[in-house]
């Protein structure tokens, strides 16, 4: 039970976490920030988190949250962001080909479950919130959206954390 519990609010904290990034896309003015959009990969059944269209740059969004030491990343975890740096490569690896098909980017939005944003990450939440400059009727400002999407992420990685280490220790005392 265990188990399956917490992968479940793992997928449900991955999923909170696109849902922000689309959300603020949107908010800036995004023509499209779609989550898990079914139809783009024509010959399989890939599906980046955020299908996101900033005026004539199209952005393929994947999240990943990465435990440094979790035996698969803690060779790679002995660099700064070196465990996060592994899945950017898995990242891009998976989405290249969908990319190239629809001329897009991939963009891996890779986090440390103890806080810390990749520059991708980074670059991602700059590049949502200058493109608030492109709507003249947008009513956020750049720095209330690049804010938004620092804190609303941050906010749902750190509260759902809590919530798999309680789920962990609540079927240990049992």
């Amino acid at each position: 039970a265990k188990d399956s519990s917490a992968v479940k609010q793992r997928q449900l904290r991955h999923k909170l976490i696109a849902k922000h990034i689309a959300t603020w896309a949107l908010r800036a003015g995004a023509e499209r920030a779609e989550t898990e959009a079914k139809y783009l990969d024509r010959f399989g059944k890939k599906r980046p988190d955020v299908d996101i269209i900033l005026g004539h740059r199209r952005l393929l969004v994947d999240v990943a949250v990465v435990h440094p030491t979790c035996k698969t990343y803690v060779r790679d975890a002995s660099a700064p962001l070196g465990a996060c740096r592994y899945m950017i490569d898995v990242k891009l690896d998976k989405y290249d080909v969908m990319a190239s098909y629809l001329d897009a980017d991939v963009v891996p939005a890779v986090l440390e479950t103890y806080g810390a944003l990749t520059s991708d990450c980074i670059s991602l939440f700059k590049a949502i919130a200058n493109y608030s400059f492109e709507d003249p009727y947008c009513l956020w400002t750049r720095e209330e959206i690049y804010k938004g999407l620092v804190l609303d992420v941050s906010t749902t990685l750190q509260i759902w954390n809590s919530r798999l280490i309680n789920a962990h220790i609540t079927y240990i005392d049992e």
